[in-house]
């Protein structure tokens, strides 16, 4: 089965798909409270979860209290200060509820109840009253139902309740798709870039499910409709919505540009929040290692990654940009000052500091010093002549020389 959220737009759905029940997510909503002492409040909600708190301040009282928790509507999503109730306009198989904490010699019951617009409210199952997700089944699923959650509290005691998410299921009936076609039919990219494709399906109400797949993933990989750049290559991606139900995307994917340290700093300095990634994917920086963050071998064995940082040439006094956090592409070398690396991540700032995101997400690899000599017999990628201020540039692999050889 297949999820939907309470607050799916109608214009989303020709681009997902859902089987014949789906799920949706109400954000908790509307609480009240009762004389007898038990207070109930929400936190801000999310589109898709949220915390609602019972405080049962029931000590010397000699009624039970309770608080309720309303349910609105899929037309209707729970926005503002609701005070009455919104009919479900679907008919609800089954409810769920997940608690996260609770005080259970303060708590009677915890009831789901239901009525009609003219009738009274009934029950129509219990939760346990103990941590975790749990079920209640509609024995007779009809729309235009109120629904609430009823917390019903014992007298002359203290405690709390917290509750963190209510779904709802609805069966919706199964629409075949007839046509598909996605918003790109090719796409050219550096490896390590990515794409975000849609499709989109015909009827717009078809339900049937979306399948990505790709002709190689050594070139290009999909997860629902993400496409990443991997290797050089070329690479054809389907998406496939039933029998012969089918639109293709290719993929041609180049040889990464090679960053100095420079110019992965003034990337990551462009963008304009803390933290912030630059976008399009991961970026691929060579330069030497200048001193490293803590010790290495000590982070690498607790944390799998560590940090260093590095600089355009060997006998920099000071370093241009940071490798933070990044794991061994092989999963052992640790690098030493002096060493000439290579690390592919993403790219972001600090504060001031540039830096590649890490945590699992770029890797480092040691490579022979560069020569110094500019000569095409011994490139391992050719090299291009360019003219600038007049002087002869040769370029190879990010990195600039001279008529002789030597780096600018």
């Amino acid at each position: 089965m297949k999820k939907l959220t309470l607050f799916l737009a109608a214009a989303m759905l020709s681009s997902m798909s859902f089987a014949a029940e789906a799920v949706y997510k109400t954000a908790l909503f509307g609480s009240s409270y009762n004389s007898k002492g038990v207070s109930a409040y929400k936190s801000e909600w999310s589109a898709t979860n949220g915390d609602f708190k019972v405080d049962i301040v029931n000590a010397n009282n000699n009624n039970n209290g309770w608080a309720y928790i309303k349910m609105g509507s899929k037309n209707d999503p729970l926005v503002g200060s609701i005070t009455t109730n919104a009919a479900i306009d679907k008919a609800i198989t089954k409810v769920d509820l997940t608690i996260d904490a609770v005080t259970a010699n303060a708590i009677n019951s915890i009831t789901l109840k239901t009525k009609t617009a003219e009738g009274d409210w009934t029950d129509a199952g219990t939760f346990k009253i103990a941590t975790g997700t749990q079920s209640v089944a509609i024995a007779t699923p009809t729309e235009s139902m109120f629904y609430q959650i009823v917390v019903d509290c014992q007298k002359s005691k203290n405690g709390s309740i917290q509750i963190s998410k209510v779904e709802y299921y609805t069966t919706i009936a199964d629409v075949t798709a007839e046509e598909i076609a996605l918003d790109a039919t090719t796409w050219s990219a550096e490896q390590y870039k990515s794409t975000k494709l849609t499709a989109t399906l015909t009827p717009a109400e078809a339900t049937t499910e979306v399948v990505w797949t790709s002709s190689d993933e050594n070139v290009a990989t999909v997860a629902n409709g993400t496409v990443t750049a991997v290797g050089v290559g070329t690479a054809t991606i389907t998406a496939t919505a039933g029998v012969g139900i089918e639109a293709t995307c290719d993929v041609t994917v180049s040889a990464p540009t090679i960053l100095t340290c420079a110019q992965a700093a003034e990337k990551a300095g462009s963008v304009s929040a803390d933290n912030e990634e630059v976008p399009n994917g991961k970026y691929v920086v060579r330069g030497y290692v200048i001193n490293v963050v803590g010790t290495p071998s000590d982070d690498f064995a607790q944390y799998g990654n560590y940090s260093f940082w590095m600089a355009d040439t060997k006998d920099a006094t000071k370093g241009t940009f940071e490798a933070y956090q990044v794991a061994p592409k092989d999963g052992a070398t640790i690098v030493a000052v002096g060493d000439y690396v290579e690390v592919v991540g993403d790219l972001t700032k600090h504060g001031t500091t540039p830096e590649t995101v890490g945590k699992g997400n770029a890797t480092v690899e040691k490579l022979a010093n560069p020569t110094t000599a500019v000569d095409n017999a011994t490139l391992s990628t050719p090299s291009v002549k360019t003219i600038e201020n007049g002087q002869l540039v040769i370029i190879r692999d990010g990195l600039k020389y001279n008529a002789m050889g030597i780096q600018l």
